[in-house]
């Protein structure tokens, strides 16, 4: 039986009747899209289209919250990379879920929220599938800690940049935590109450090799006890390392900038000096700047990267 021409006109993969849906779909808002895929499969497939899918970042606030899981099943959001959640907000695990399924997004957003009731293998799941997350402040727990670090230091996970500061780690095996901290390009430690212990630990497996970590932040923990000869070698053996902490010694200091002279891979060093009275040698200073590319020291005696001279500056 031969096509009649209204079937080509208005077929299902090409034709006017396709043109025009098109055209409609082109013009109406999130929401008037969200109900043009639900009139038929013919609808549903032009705005299931990329064009008209939504891209890039979404957000999630007190207002949208309870649509979220909906929202990232739907094909139309396939292409989110990024998602965002309001400070303060209340995320359940139905939102987490949603997160977990979805197969394109790369970054997860939500600091300073409370997380401490999630089932700590969903919250393991969720950071062991994205590339990117921070989690900072989020009263999580030592069993919820305990299993995203043992799902990364496994090694079976995508995250290559984590942001779990403010989040207690003491607790934490230091041997797990290094393996783990070792396996993330980019991380950051600050404030997470880090023992001697697990610092050494850290370092002495940067110092090893074989690690992915290239920057490290570990500012607001506590530094004075950990060896000076360690910390010099592993921080020399990153890209990028703050350590805005008060308890930084000028030995730390001469043993890391001394290693500079001799190899490192830094790029950038931000660190703090704990005591006001003391001054690093000019000659030391001036040559650990030609080594690093980018040297800030913070304290009463600041290495000034412009003029390239030790400039007083009160804090």
């Amino acid at each position: 039986m031969g096509v009649s021409p209204i079937d080509t006109v208005l077929g299902r993969r090409g034709g006017v009747l396709r043109l025009v849906l098109e055209l409609v779909c082109g013009m109406l808002t999130t929401q008037d899209r969200n109900n043009f895929v639900l009139v038929c499969q013919l609808w549903r497939e032009v705005g299931e289209e990329p064009r008209f899918c939504y891209m890039g970042i979404l957000s999630l606030t007190r207002e949208n919250l309870n649509t979220i899981p909906e929202r990232l099943d739907c094909r139309r959001m396939r292409f989110v990379r990024e998602l965002r959640v309001e400070v303060g907000v209340k995320v359940s695990e139905e939102v987490l879920q949603a997160v977990a399924r979805h197969q394109g997004l790369k970054k997860l957003v939500m600091n300073k929220i409370n997380l401490s009731t999630v089932e700590k293998g969903l919250m393991a799941t969720v950071v062991g599938n994205l590339e990117a997350v921070e989690i900072s402040q989020t009263q999580l727990t030592v069993q919820q800690l305990e299993a995203i670090i043992t799902a990364i230091g496994a090694g079976d996970c995508l995250v290559k940049r984590l942001d779990i500061s403010r989040n207690n780690l003491s607790t934490v095996c230091h041997s797990l935590l290094a393996s783990a901290v070792n396996m993330i390009e980019e991380v950051n430690l600050s404030g997470t109450d880090l023992t001697v212990q697990q610092m050494e630990a850290i370092m002495t497996a940067i110092v090893d090799g074989g690690c992915l970590v290239k920057s490290l932040t570990v500012s607001s923990n506590k530094l004075s006890t950990v060896n000076p000869g360690l910390m010099a070698l592993a921080v020399n053996s990153l890209e990028s390392i703050s350590m805005i902490a008060r308890d930084v010694t000028k030995q730390h200091v001469e043993a890391i900038l001394t290693q500079s002279l001799d190899k490192t891979s830094l790029k950038c060093l931000s660190l703090i000096v704990s005591d006001p009275f003391f001054i690093l040698d000019e000659d030391l200073l001036a040559k650990a700047h030609l080594a690093i590319r980018d040297f800030k020291r913070c304290g009463f005696f600041l290495y000034d990267t412009r003029s390239e001279s030790i400039v007083t500056w009160a804090t």
